[in-house]
């Protein structure tokens, strides 16, 4: 809480600034706890669109290693051609779903994760998304060929050049939509 502490009454008794930094705050208390706050509260809760908690299954794939998934999948019973002679292909794909899932559990784990989906913007629509898509798609060929700032490479200049229109169509999608309404 701000006080002016340049004023006259104020400047010489540091107990008189205590009492009322004291009076203000059990007053902003007393005021938060009932009154009018607790009515836009509710109003307020009940105007906004409730969250969506969504939960999937992630794996991080920074510490896969192919060369050892390849080794234990060799070691494994997918690869024993004996056993599998007299089985049928739907009973072929059980013991390979499993057995993937628990190759790759014990490299990967995999791990739940909860996020909350944020409602997207009304301006964003298909085709900003598709631009969007497009630049990430062109960013990750040039960070492929080395590093961005130094490449002058085609994909470089093709990235810029299309981060260059899609910034251009989020300005031309902002100003329609604000001049629209």
């Amino acid at each position: 809480m701000w006080l002016w502490t340049g004023s006259a009454r104020f400047r010489g008794n540091p107990e008189r600034r205590r009492d009322i930094r004291r009076d203000l705050y059990t007053r902003r208390l007393a005021c938060s706890s009932g009154g009018h706050h607790r009515h836009h509260r509710r109003w307020s809760s009940l105007l906004r669109p409730a969250p969506i908690y969504v939960t999937s299954v992630r794996r991080c794939w920074r510490s896969f290693d192919p060369d050892v998934i390849r080794t234990n999948l060799l070691a494994s019973t997918l690869c024993d051609v004996q056993s599998h002679n007299d089985l049928d292909s739907d009973v072929l794909a059980l013991p390979y779903d499993s057995t993937i899932t628990g190759l790759l559990d014990r490299q990967v784990s995999a791990r739940s994760v909860t996020c909350r989906r944020r409602p997207s913007s009304l301006l964003f629509d298909d085709e900003c998304r598709m631009a969007k898509r497009n630049v990430r798609h062109l960013e990750r060929a040039a960070r492929r060929e080395g590093p961005l700032a130094s490449s002058s490479s085609s994909a470089a200049t093709a990235w810029r050049a299309q981060r260059r229109a899609y910034f251009e169509l989020l300005q031309r999608k902002q100003h329609t939509y604000w001049t629209a309404r």
